[in-house]
């Protein structure tokens, strides 16, 4: 709502209130115009894991320790013919004589390992390094 022009032969206590009116009309106005939008986003990182040793696998050949420097590459088999890579909805645990061995399609650093053709290695142990 605007505030009226002042008028002439007003009184003290009129102009005064006309003035405080004026002044709160700006400052509101002012302020209503410059509130910015706020949104706040949170973003939840899962930590990276670097290392994952595989053990007590029927496949011995596949036991071992398997490391990586970036989440975007697979695990690699230290000292040994292996890798442990994600593709379409799991994690596999591959060996270079035999192929596959394992499989787990929880979050990597969780669920169960099972064994997978051809390899077929059963009875997996996983220990995750972040």
């Amino acid at each position: 709502m605007a505030i009226p022009s002042r008028q002439i032969g007003w009184s003290t206590k009129s102009n005064l209130l006309w003035q405080i009116s004026n002044q709160l009309e700006r400052l509101t106005g002012v302020m209503g115009r410059n509130i910015p939008a706020t949104t706040t986003t949170t973003t939840t990182i899962a930590p990276f894991i670097n290392s994952i040793v595989i053990s007590n696998g029927s496949y011995t050949a596949a036991n071992g320790t398997y490391t990586r420097s970036t989440s975007s590459e697979a695990f690699t088999k230290t000292g040994g013919n292996g890798s442990i890579f994600f593709s379409g909805d799991a994690w596999y645990i591959f060996n270079t004589g035999v192929g596959n061995v394992a499989k787990n399609t929880s979050e990597l650093g969780t669920g169960t390992w099972v064994a997978w053709a051809p390899g077929n290695s059963s009875g997996i142990t996983a220990v995750y390094s972040y």
